[in-house]
């Protein structure tokens, strides 16, 4: 790999490396299981024709799912991009830490606003950014972003209506020159999340959206503890996913700095 590309791109080059690994491996396990298929034994006379496998079953079934496993993690492997999720409570400042990260006001953001469904920002070749939806082609003016994705917003009535597990998909312009977002030109994907607090089905929205995740970034209020709902849907993910990696962002630390009284308080919370 290259020794001076920057992170992100030796990111996409280990997916590559790794991916003629898995390649490399699913040819073993074919050879492997033509070798069980070879090893039969005739059949006695008045037998009929079938020759008997001489494999245990467990060993063939365990074929099938070295296949499967290299099946999925292959799917990953193919992927262009390097999916990050945030989770947390509502109003702990998942959308304005995305904005922050991609130095763009991309997401609405901002006092009395909360985000209604999954809003993924990725980036696009064109000069101007639209939304898609899950089940529609037509594109649709970013400028309806503040509406569609606000589940506070008045002014939604006329726009289709975003259940809380519907996704809502953010193409950004990447950009060139000093305009260059570096997240999007990386091909990094961005998925925001409502509030775990607005709904206990934690894993409907693991396996909807979350399934095929790169990193996950746990955003905490450092003005309060972790709660329970932020508790419970970091143990179904880990759960779920074979050792996620997992980041914890302690928002708003400089609005608790001047109460050292709690620091102990919040940090027992995460860590115990």
């Amino acid at each position: 790999m290259n020794g001076e590309a920057e992170p992100l791109l030796r990111f996409s080059e280990a997916k590559k490396v790794l991916g003629d690994i898995y390649t490399d491996l699913g040819k073993h396990v074919d050879e492997l299981d033509d070798v069980y298929k070879d090893i039969a034994v005739p059949p006695a006379p008045g037998a009929g024709d079938s020759a008997q496998c001489m494999v245990p079953d467990e060993q063939a079934a365990e074929i099938e799912q070295f296949r499967e496993s290299i099946r999925t993690i292959m799917e990953t492997f193919r992927r262009d991009n390097m999916k990050v999720v945030f989770f947390g409570r509502t109003s702990n400042g998942k959308s304005t830490t995305i904005n922050a990260m991609l130095h763009a006001k991309i997401l609405p953001q901002g006092m009395g606003h909360t985000t209604c469904c999954f809003l993924q920002v990725q980036g696009c070749n064109e000069d101007t950014g639209y939304l898609l939806l899950e089940d529609n082609p037509e594109r649709i003016p970013i400028e309806q972003l503040s509406k569609m994705g606000h589940a506070l917003s008045s002014d939604n009535s006329g726009l289709p209506s975003m259940g809380q597990d519907s996704l809502l998909r953010v193409f950004y312009p990447k950009g060139k020159g000093e305009g260059e977002n570096r997240l999007l030109q990386n091909d990094v994907v961005i998925l925001d999340s409502p509030g775990v607090d607005l709904s206990p089905e934690f894993d409907s929205w693991i396996d909807k959206h979350c399934l095929d995740a790169d990193v996950f970034v746990l955003v905490l209020n450092a003005e309060s503890t972790l709660t329970q709902a932020e508790k419970s849907f970091f143990y179904r993910v880990a759960k779920k996913l074979s050792k996620p990696n997992v980041f914890i962002l302690n928002n708003r630390w400089d609005a608790s700095a001047s109460e050292s009284e709690h620091v102990d308080d919040v940090n027992f919370s995460v860590f115990s």
